[in-house]
């Protein structure tokens, strides 16, 4: 992907929004992967992916993750053996919006997913979504990365691809 998702899916963000819910824990395989060597309030501290038998829950430490900053989170998915690209983008405004989209013909697209929850923790400066594995094709592995940035801006900053994590 040439250019920051942040950037190419501001207006869906902004059209297509569900409002921040609340999530619970779950048994997972899951997987956990390091800074990403960026600086400033938008750095990528760490990031947790865990695939369960219903959802895929992505996790993130940014440091300096303020409310109606103009800052996102995309929380981008690999599936496999299905190779299906997936964004969860989460706009931190005055209000928190959340879209999932999907990979296709070299852009995303919305996609309908009723029960995708973020939670969003001003106080430790972390960000969670969860994507029911029904809305991403119910992967047999997942990958993750995390993105963080100005909605619609060019400064960001992104993790590498996390390994495969098997459905738990």
């Amino acid at each position: 992907m040439s250019k920051p998702i942040l950037r190419t899916v501001a207006v869906a963000v902004a059209s297509v929004g569900l409002t921040a819910g609340s999530i619970a824990g779950a048994q997972a395989q899951s997987t956990s992967w390091g800074d990403s060597g960026g600086s400033g309030p938008l750095n990528i501290k760490s990031s947790k992916v865990a695939h369960g038998k219903k959802k895929v829950t992505v996790s993130t430490k940014i440091a300096d993750l303020q409310k109606a900053r103009n800052q996102g989170v995309a929380f981008h998915l690999r599936t496999a053996p299905k190779k299906k690209r997936y964004a969860a983008v989460v706009s931190v405004r005055k209000k928190v919006t959340t879209v999932l989209l999907k990979s296709k013909g070299g852009s995303f697209v919305p996609v309908k997913c009723k029960a995708l929850k973020t939670k969003l923790n001003f106080k430790r400066d972390r960000a969670k979504v969860v994507i029911p594995r029904k809305c991403v094709g119910k992967p047999g592995k997942v990958s993750a990365r995390v993105e963080t940035g100005k909605v619609g801006g060019k400064r960001h900053d992104m993790t590498a691809w996390s390994k495969y994590v098997k459905r738990g």
